[in-house]
Protein backbone atom coordinates (compact mmCIF):
# COMPACT_ATOMS: atom_id res chain seq x y z
CA UNK A 1 0.00 0.00 0.00
CA UNK A 2 1.14 3.55 -0.62
CA UNK A 3 0.65 6.52 1.68
CA UNK A 4 -2.35 7.06 3.96
CA UNK A 5 -3.93 10.31 5.10
CA UNK A 6 -6.97 11.23 7.19
CA UNK A 7 -9.93 12.88 5.52
CA UNK A 8 -9.68 16.68 5.68
CA UNK A 9 -6.05 16.80 6.84
CA UNK A 10 -3.91 19.15 4.77
CA UNK A 11 -0.88 19.50 7.06
CA UNK A 12 1.19 16.58 5.80
CA UNK A 13 2.00 16.70 2.07
CA UNK A 14 2.06 13.75 -0.29
CA UNK A 15 5.71 12.85 -0.81
CA UNK A 16 7.02 10.78 -3.66
CA UNK A 17 10.06 9.78 -5.64
CA UNK A 18 10.06 9.88 -9.42
CA UNK A 19 11.70 6.64 -10.53
CA UNK A 20 12.16 4.62 -13.68
CA UNK A 21 13.82 1.24 -14.24
CA UNK A 22 17.24 2.85 -13.70
CA UNK A 23 16.30 4.42 -10.35
CA UNK A 24 15.57 8.01 -9.36
CA UNK A 25 14.98 10.46 -12.22
CA UNK A 26 17.08 13.64 -12.15
CA UNK A 27 14.54 16.46 -12.12
CA UNK A 28 17.07 19.29 -12.38
CA UNK A 29 16.50 19.42 -16.15
CA UNK A 30 12.69 19.33 -15.90
CA UNK A 31 10.36 22.25 -16.58
CA UNK A 32 8.02 21.24 -13.75
CA UNK A 33 6.19 18.35 -12.14
CA UNK A 34 2.41 17.76 -11.95
CA UNK A 35 0.31 15.49 -9.72
CA UNK A 36 -2.84 13.60 -10.74
CA UNK A 37 -5.09 11.57 -8.42
CA UNK A 38 -8.38 9.79 -9.11
CA UNK A 39 -10.78 7.78 -6.99
CA UNK A 40 -10.03 4.12 -7.78
CA UNK A 41 -13.70 3.11 -7.43
CA UNK A 42 -15.55 5.96 -9.13
CA UNK A 43 -12.93 7.23 -11.56
CA UNK A 44 -13.53 10.82 -10.37
CA UNK A 45 -10.42 12.93 -10.82
CA UNK A 46 -9.63 14.66 -7.50
CA UNK A 47 -6.35 16.35 -8.47
CA UNK A 48 -5.86 17.40 -12.09
CA UNK A 49 -2.33 18.57 -12.73
CA UNK A 50 -1.58 19.97 -9.29
CA UNK A 51 1.81 21.63 -9.06
CA UNK A 52 4.39 19.58 -7.19
CA UNK A 53 7.42 21.01 -5.44
CA UNK A 54 10.78 19.44 -6.23
CA UNK A 55 12.47 18.89 -2.85
CA UNK A 56 15.60 17.03 -4.06
CA UNK A 57 16.06 17.25 -7.84
CA UNK A 58 19.03 14.89 -8.15
CA UNK A 59 17.18 12.13 -6.28
CA UNK A 60 13.73 12.65 -7.89
CA UNK A 61 12.04 13.75 -4.63
CA UNK A 62 8.81 15.72 -4.90
CA UNK A 63 5.86 16.72 -2.73
CA UNK A 64 2.31 17.91 -3.23
CA UNK A 65 0.60 20.15 -0.68
CA UNK A 66 -3.03 19.07 -0.27
CA UNK A 67 -5.87 21.51 -0.77
CA UNK A 68 -9.05 20.91 1.26
CA UNK A 69 -11.00 19.66 -1.77
CA UNK A 70 -8.27 17.08 -2.53
CA UNK A 71 -8.81 15.20 0.73
CA UNK A 72 -12.53 15.75 1.41
CA UNK A 73 -13.50 12.19 0.39
CA UNK A 74 -12.43 8.95 2.05
CA UNK A 75 -11.42 6.12 -0.25
CA UNK A 76 -8.65 4.49 -2.21
CA UNK A 77 -7.04 6.58 -4.92
CA UNK A 78 -4.58 5.98 -7.71
CA UNK A 79 -2.04 8.63 -8.53
CA UNK A 80 0.61 9.46 -11.07
CA UNK A 81 3.25 12.11 -11.51
CA UNK A 82 3.89 13.87 -14.83
CA UNK A 83 7.31 15.40 -15.40
CA UNK A 84 7.52 18.16 -17.98
CA UNK A 85 10.69 18.16 -20.07
CA UNK A 86 11.55 20.53 -22.92
CA UNK A 87 11.54 17.60 -25.38
CA UNK A 88 8.25 16.08 -24.08
CA UNK A 89 6.43 14.91 -20.99
CA UNK A 90 6.78 11.62 -19.16
CA UNK A 91 4.38 9.99 -16.67
CA UNK A 92 5.53 7.99 -13.64
CA UNK A 93 5.09 5.26 -12.85
CA UNK A 94 5.07 4.19 -16.49
CA UNK A 95 3.16 1.04 -15.54
CA UNK A 96 0.36 1.06 -12.96
CA UNK A 97 -0.22 3.77 -10.37
CA UNK A 98 0.89 4.95 -6.98
CA UNK A 99 -1.66 4.11 -4.28
CA UNK A 100 -3.08 6.60 -1.76
CA UNK A 101 -5.66 5.89 0.93
CA UNK A 102 -7.70 8.63 2.56
CA UNK A 103 -9.34 7.29 5.72
CA UNK A 104 -12.35 8.60 7.60
CA UNK A 105 -11.42 10.36 10.80
CA UNK A 106 -13.23 9.56 14.04
CA UNK A 107 -15.05 12.88 14.27
CA UNK A 108 -16.89 12.03 11.02
CA UNK A 109 -18.18 8.69 12.39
Amino acid sequence: MGQSFKKGDTGEPYQGTVEDSDGAVDLSVSDGVEFYMENAETGNLKVDGGTMTITDAANGKVEYRWREKDVDTAGTFKAEIKVLFSDGNETFPSNGYKSIKIEEDLEDN
